[in-house]
């Protein structure tokens, strides 16, 4: 079931031809993305991705995941002429052809000029550079497009130099931009009474030890979440003879977890290799 703010992004998205769309990691951008591209292909209007090959990539499992049914197609810099229905073609901006003259914006692109009703650049804060070959090849692969997308969930977007950047890329006034950001908090960890956890009903002969175990991976930012803590030690109140495995990505959250425990024995695993338990 979609969430109230994916169900927001997404008729943002539908009601808008130039939009920004910043989601906060974790809050279903592709989800929403992929919801609007469908119904967009539905309309018969065809539908370009363009982003890093990376993010095309991952875009491509997105679609597995979200909507197996749906064919995605990849020029990877071949000239092509159409498009099959439903389907979303992915163009990932390394394999576009190199420019035959200094002007990349007066460049034919790959394809027909009005051939994609929809052009969707995603982590467009990589292409906020006018000067570079990459905002200059987007550029004029969206010349004469009904509606140009742009997604993003870097908030370094919001910069008044990279929104009047991609106001270029949008060819509307910086001033009329419409942009809509989602953030992380609108995720809200769920509380312990309202759901049910299940343990073996069954006795164990041997009680074995309790432990916790923290495992962490390396990471130079960390910020502790009172949020998280709050429902861990919550967690650890109400079930005070279960083990637990923590996976955090921030040593921070750990180690003040860790020091808020005391009455049961606590192992940090961090990857290294004298972290053994």
């Amino acid at each position: 079931t979609p969430m109230p703010h994916q169900l927001q992004a997404l008729d943002f998205l539908l009601s808008h031809s130039r939009p920004i769309l910043q989601a906060a990691p974790g809050t279903g951008n592709s989800l929403i993305s992929l919801a609007a591209i469908y119904h967009t292909l539905t309309q018969h209007n065809p539908v370009l991705y363009i982003s890093s090959k990376l993010s095309c990539d991952n875009f491509k499992h997105e679609i597995r995941k979200w909507f197996p049914n749906l064919r995605f197609f990849e020029p990877r810099g071949l000239d092509f002429d159409s498009v099959p229905p439903l389907t979303i073609t992915l163009l990932s901006i390394e394999f576009l052809p190199p420019a035959h003259s200094h002007d990349l914006s007066s460049r034919s692109p790959p394809f027909p000029l009005g051939l994609f009703h929809t052009v969707v650049v995603d982590e467009c804060h990589l292409f906020n550079n006018p000067n570079t070959k990459a905002f200059s090849r987007i550029h004029s692969l969206t010349h004469d497009v009904d509606t140009i997308w742009l997604l993003s969930g870097t908030p370094a977007t919001n910069k008044d130099a990279d929104l009047s950047a991609l106001s270029k890329l949008l060819r509307i006034p910086r001033t009329n931009l419409p942009i809509l950001h989602i953030p992380k908090s609108v995720l809200h960890l769920p509380s312990v009474t309202n759901h049910t956890l299940h343990f073996p009903a069954q006795p164990i002969s041997d009680p074995p030890t309790h432990h916790l175990a923290l495992m962490s991976k390396q990471s130079l930012a960390s910020e502790s979440n009172p949020l998280k803590l709050s429902f861990l030690s919550t967690l650890l109140s109400k079930f005070p003879d279960q083990k637990f495995i923590v996976f955090c990505s921030f040593h921070a959250v750990l180690n003040t977890l860790q020091a808020s425990i005391s009455n049961r024995p606590v192992f940090v695993i961090s990857g290294k290799v004298h972290d053994k338990v």
